[in-house]
């Protein structure tokens, strides 16, 4: 076997670099990376995907509170996200919202901002009423106040189980 030295092992390293390199090149020369496409119309985003070569399909998106101020007919999410790199022919889920979605998204939000409102209140007249009670007496104010601050629940303390063992003392039978 012939000695190879440093400047062999890196001529030999160096070629095997490279056409590791080059494999992958073409495994990946029809990859595409997925563009950022939030907020485009449907249209302009089917013609760019089609453009692309990339498969797509379209999704309403469920309804929610975030959505009550978005557009009607945009991109709202992809999956895959956009900077994403996909493979020939790879595909993409667009969730876009609907007026229908838009209607039930503007619901949910009120109906959150109304459950707010009702808290406050109950929070208003609950302090009222403790006001109101320390003004004519005590009786009741602090039972309204356990309701206004909550408190922590204490933790039961766990059990040990355990078994004592007496230990016989050694007997002293050296002093006799």
């Amino acid at each position: 076997m012939a000695y190879c030295g440093p400047r062999e092992y890196g001529r030999l390293f160096t070629a095997y670099v490279n056409h590791q390199l080059d494999e992958h090149n073409k495994r990946h020369s029809g990859d595409v990376r997925v563009p950022d496409i939030i907020d485009l119309s449907l249209n302009q985003t089917k013609d760019l995907l089609n453009d692309l070569n990339i498969k797509h399909d379209f999704i309403v998106i469920d309804p929610s509170t975030k959505l009550a101020s978005q557009k009607v007919d945009t991109v709202i999410k992809t999956v895959p996200k956009a900077n994403t790199v996909l493979p020939a022919n790879g595909f993409i889920k667009i969730y876009y919202m609907n007026n229908e979605v838009l209607e039930q998204s503007k619901e949910l939000l009120k109906a959150v901002n109304e459950r707010k409102q009702s808290r406050k209140d109950s929070a208003k007249s609950l302090a009222n009423k403790i006001g109101q009670e320390t003004k004519s007496g005590i009786s009741g104010a602090v039972e309204a106040s356990k309701k206004l601050v909550p408190h922590p629940k204490r933790k039961k303390a766990k059990k040990i189980k355990a078994t004592i063992i007496e230990v016989p003392k050694e007997s002293d039978d050296s002093n006799e």
